[in-house]
């Protein structure tokens, strides 16, 4: 969800069924090794084409 969609993070922290923002923090850190908001600019940035080199 983090990198399909635009949404906060608070509502997909909701919409995964965590009540408390920094309880959802604080498990994705500790299952992925990055905060929310760090996982979703690394998918973004590795979902992002490389533009071509012209010759």
């Amino acid at each position: 969800m983090l990198y399909a969609t635009d949404d906060q993070v608070t509502v997909i922290c909701y919409q995964v069924g965590f009540q408390n923002l920094a309880n959802f923090n604080r498990q994705f850190l500790k299952m992925k090794g990055m905060t929310p908001t760090a996982y979703r600019e690394m998918a973004q940035r590795d979902l992002t084409p490389a533009p071509e080199a012209s010759s």
